[in-house]
């Protein structure tokens, strides 16, 4: 039985030091896309009073509590009338969570959420008038 035997050639150092670079470099980019893709996961998004009256105009009052949700996340500070669109979402959360415990017959938490609903009212100003029509949509009689 003949083994054949191969010598190993040595690699220049010229070669060695590029195949580092190359490594290195490959690790640098895996790097970078990691932190761009965590970037963008992260990216803080403020909706405006603009977002909030189409969705009032809409009479879409579950997005406007999301979309409160997503502005108090994001520390977004209340400018202009932003004040009184986050007392509309609040109201209508508030309204939401009444109609279900006043139907279940946990009168505690409806009241609790009968004096949030109040609370909401004084900060809604001159969108008030949207309580009404929140207590029609969900068919709420006092």
């Amino acid at each position: 039985m003949v083994k054949s035997k191969r010598k190993r050639e040595k690699k220049s150092p010229v070669i060695i030091f590029l195949d580092i670079i190359i490594v290195l470099c490959c690790i640098g980019v895996i790097m970078a896309a990691s932190f761009m893709i965590r970037s963008f996961q992260y990216t803080n998004y403020s909706y405006s009073v603009d977002t909030f009256y189409y969705r009032l105009l809409e009479g879409d009052y579950p997005s406007m509590v999301r979309l409160y949700y997503e502005n108090e996340e994001n520390n977004v500070k209340e400018e202009e009338d932003l004040g009184e669109y986050y007392g509309v979402a609040k109201y209508f959360e508030a309204a939401s969570y009444y109609k279900i415990y006043q139907e279940s017959g946990d009168m505690v938490r409806a009241n609790h959420q009968k004096e949030k609903m109040e609370t909401a009212l004084e900060e809604m100003g001159d969108l008030s008038a949207e309580a009404e029509r929140i207590k029609e949509k969900l068919d709420i009689s006092e």
